[in-house]
């Protein structure tokens, strides 16, 4: 299956978060690409209660912070987080987010 980037589906999470969904339909898989200019979320946490993800930074650079300890990003970093921790991001990043299982928006939280 091929989705092209004319298909994929636009989500603003914030006024500095842009994610692209590209639709496969699979349940055990999914990829996005997010643009992120500032903090996200704006303030406070997320977190998957059950999907697991892999960021990889395309472009830019920034930091993610997890469960309290920060970690600077720059292009061609990778780091993997596990259902229920606790992260936000701040910077300027381009990054693709593969998940397993699918990440679904209902079992996204956002925490303080």
């Amino acid at each position: 299956m091929i989705i092209k980037k004319a298909d994929r589906i636009r989500h603003k999470n914030s006024p500095d978060c842009i994610v692209y969904e590209y639709p496969f339909g699979d349940k055990d898989i999914n990829i996005v690409f997010v643009e992120i200019r500032g903090r996200y979320p704006e303030k406070g946490q997320v977190t998957n209660r059950r999907s697991k993800e892999i960021v990889y930074v395309l472009e830019g650079s920034g930091k993610i912070v997890i469960e309290g300890t920060e970690h600077e990003l720059a292009k061609g970093d990778a780091v993997m987080i596990l259902p229920g921790v606790k992260y936000f991001f701040d910077g300027k990043l381009k990054v693709l987010l593969p998940c397993s299982p699918a990440w679904t928006r209902e079992q996204h939280e956002h925490t303080d």
